[in-house]
């Protein structure tokens, strides 16, 4: 399965550049490990996309309720698949 995701400029920005191999994600769509995710660069204050999109594989799911995780989020641990400077659907 495949879910798309808004992921804010600074946050998407360290995962394209490998610095943050992770995501922290309310679980409000059952996430399991070898889904992908298909993030997408959001402006939050112009409220649109940019034509960034990075796809990568849930390698890892750390299941909240644990470690100060709320017990509605997980860790999703990523395996970046490839990315687009300029994506159009």
């Amino acid at each position: 399965m495949t879910h798309e995701i808004k992921c804010e400029r600074e946050y998407f920005s360290q995962t394209w550049l490998r610095k943050k191999p992770f995501e922290v994600r309310k679980d409000d769509r059952n996430f399991s490990v070898g889904d992908e995710l298909m993030l997408r660069e959001w402006i939050a204050h112009k409220q649109e996309y940019t034509h960034r999109v990075m796809f990568a594989k849930i390698s890892y799911k750390l299941e909240g309720g644990q470690f100060g995780i709320g017990k509605d989020y997980c860790v999703l641990g990523l395996q970046r698949i490839k990315r687009f400077d300029y994506y159009t659907e």
